[in-house]
Order: structure tokens, then C-alpha cells, then sequence
């Protein structure tokens, strides 16, 4: 039977809880055979039987809570992760000069204002969350809308529930004339951390692609084995083996350290941008890329029981 094969830039992926909504589509339909979600790149490589239609692809990726677009070629995924990005900065930067300025009014309040001016700072507080509330916050809304449809828990679903309950409870007391039990600072505050956060780890995801060639990204099918000119597939490697790995390779079992020192960059795994340097006896991820120059390691565990296989 004919398989087709499909490559669809989906925004939203941000963490490894996605990536494994979005490979379980094969479990929601028979129809697709595989599906493999890379977090850097924002993409989707779907495969499925003959004749199952892309939009029916695309429909079920969108009933995740994803946003989705069939692309001709992983090119034009860099134009979509930069309008995807100038969107993010635009929501940071709303969040965050309501946030300053939501503090600057609290400020007087927090001080011992009194009369009309506690009123007016309290009412500017709340006139300054509503851009946070319907616009620096709708990925919160859309995410924790989706993870109830699908009946899954997310992270969005918690700071949704904090982000409403907070304003509901500030404006009810507002109303009411309790100046002093506003919340509109702190989940502002809250709010724009948050979005601030998700971004520069997004940034890093990205930058770590498209610092590395795609080949580079996979994994080595083949190690060098130390001493020799043998070479074993990944998937071959076992407890004990002595490696050779050399400047730009991606290591992809965890390993101990044999070699004095090594350089590693980590930031698939972990985001870390700044190199980790290690030493002899250390241990090492997989998926860590070598930066430094050669180095040799015993292997520790197999490529399946790897961080970066599961």
C-alpha cells in the first residue's frame, strides 16, 4: 500500500507534553501511520495511508489545540516561526508595559492613598489589565480550551483558572470598594513572566536548529569505537563500549566521561545556552553535541534507554 507523506508547520509546540500529543495522532486515527513532531523546528512529518486526505491531517492536529499549515519545504517553516515570534514579542511587550504601569499605580495604593486617588489608581490598575486579559493571554485561553475538548491535562489549563480567577476577584472587589484586595499587580506580573519565559526558551530551540545542519540534528547511525576503526549503529551500542566522538557530533546514549576535559553544548535537552564544560568521570546526555575537540566516553546506557530516544 502507498504511503503519503506530509510536513506541517504547527505553532505551539513548546514543550515534550506536545510532542507527544502530537505523536499519538496514529492512536486517534488508523489512517496515519506515523507521525514525528520536532520541537525546534515547529514541524510535523506525518505519514498515511493512500488517499487519507491532508486537511482531514491538518483537522485533527487543530482538535489538539495546534494551529497547523501544510508547507512545501522546511524553508518556508523559518518564515512562519518568525511571524509566530513577532507575534509572542508583541504579546511580551503589551503584557509587560501593562504590568509596569499596573505597578507604578499600585505603588500609591500600597503607600496610603486615600480618597479619590486610591479610586483612580484602582480603576487605571484595572483599565490596564484588560489589554493582558484579551490580548497578551489568548494562547493561554486557546490551549486550556483544547486540553478540556481532548480531555487532557495542561500546564495552560491552571495558569488560565489563576489568570481569570485573579481578575474576577480584583474587579468583584473593586466594585464592591475594597481597594486593598486587588490582585491586578501580581497576575499581571505573573502573566508577563510567564510569556517571557516561553519565548527565550523558544528562541533557544530555534537557535540550536538552525546553528546545527540536519544531519547534524539526527543522531550518528554509526559510532567510532575507540582504537579501532570499527564503526557500530546507534542502536547497537551497549553498556560498557568505549566511544570516539568528534567536534559537531551529537551524542546519542548516556555516557561517561574517559577523556580529561570536553566541552559540551546541551541546550536540546535542557535549553541551556552556554556550554557545559565536563570532566573525566562525568556524565553525559544524550543528545549533547560535542563542541570541543575529540573526546572518548563508556558508554552507560543504550540508545532506547536514552533521554533523547524517549
Amino acid at each position: 500500500m502507498k504511503i503519503d507523506k506530509y510536513l506541517i508547520h504547527v505553532d505551539g509546540i513548546r514543550c515534550s507534553s506536545c510532542v507527544q500529543k502530537l505523536e499519538s495522532l496514529p492512536h486517534i486515527s488508523s489512517d496515519i501511520v506515523q507521525s514525528r513532531a520536532y520541537l525546534g523546528e515547529s514541524l510535523v512529518e506525518i505519514r498515511t495511508h493512500e488517499n487519507f486526505s491532508v486537511d482531514k491531517v491538518i483537522q485533527l492536529i487543530k482538535d489538539l489545540g495546534f494551529n497547523a499549515q501544510l508547507l512545501d519545504s522546511k524553508a518556508k517553516s523559518f518564515e512562519l516561526n518568525k511571524i509566530s515570534n513577532r507575534k509572542s514579542l508583541s504579546q511580551i511587550g503589551v503584557a509587560g508595559f501593562c504590568a509596569g504601569n499596573i505597578m507604578l499605580f499600585s505603588i500609591p495604593i500600597y503607600t496610603g492613598a486615600e480618597g479619590s486617588y486610591k479610586i483612580v489608581f484602582s480603576y487605571l490598575s484595572f483599565l490596564a489589565f484588560l489589554p493582558i486579559l484579551f490580548y497578551s493571554s489568548l494562547e493561554f485561553y486557546k490551549n486550556a480550551w483544547s486540553s478540556l475538548k481532548i480531555r487532557s491535562l495542561s500546564i495552560d489549563l491552571p495558569i488560565t483558572v489563576a489568570l481569570v480567577l485573579g481578575f474576577v476577584l480584583s474587579t468583584v472587589n473593586l466594585l464592591a470598594g475594597q481597594y486593598d484586595f486587588l490582585y491586578y499587580d501580581s497576575t499581571a506580573s505573573f502573566i508577563f513572566l510567564i510569556l517571557s519565559a516561553r519565548y527565550i526558551l523558544k528562541r533557544l530551540q530555534q537557535n540550536f536548529v538552525s546553528t546545527y545542519s540536519e544531519v547534524e540534528l539526527e543522531p550518528n547511525k554509526h559510532i567510532k569505537m575507540k582504537d579501532s576503526n570499527v564503526l557500530k549503529a546507534k542502536e547497537d551500542l551497549a553498556v560498557g563500549d568505549i566511544i570516539e566522538m568528534n567536534k559537531g557530533q551529537m551524542l546519542p546514549v548516556e555516557a561517561e566521561m574517559i577523556s580529561p576535559f570536553a566541552e559540551w553544548n546541551v541546550s536540546l535537552m535542557t535549553g541551556e545556552s552556554l556550554p557545559q564544560a565536563l570532566h573525566q568521570s562525568c556524565s553525559v546526555r544524550s543528545g549533547a553535541v560535542l563542541i570541543s575537540n575529540m573526546c572518548h566516553l563508556k558508554v552507560i546506557k543504550t540508545y532506547k534507554d536514552s533521554d533523547l530516544f524517549q
